[in-house]
């Protein structure tokens, strides 16, 4: 018979041999993980970070550009609606 993943063996690989690659598969993760984490903390001392005062002017100007997007589509939609209301119903 021959083996099949069904029959508890690996392609016929002895089960030392998957728990030793299961292991060296999670060292390398680990070891993948560490690297990265090191990597992305070497890239952030390169970023140019904005200033306190930057920071809360770049947020004020979205807040209010997002407060005028949200009154012009408030009027749009209510125009329209007005409209169909009118002429349809």
């Amino acid at each position: 018979m021959p083996r099949t993943f069904a029959s508890g063996e690996w392609l016929g690989v002895s089960k030392v041999h998957k728990i030793r690659h299961s292991l060296r598969t999670l060292r390398t993760l680990k070891t993948n993980m560490f690297d990265f984490v090191k990597n992305v903390r070497g890239e952030m001392k390169h970023v140019s970070w904005p200033t306190k005062r930057q920071a809360i002017w770049y947020t004020t100007i979205v807040i209010v550009i997002s407060i005028i997007t949200a009154i012009i589509l408030g009027f749009f939609d209510f125009i329209f609606t007005t409209i169909l209301d009118k002429f349809i119903i």
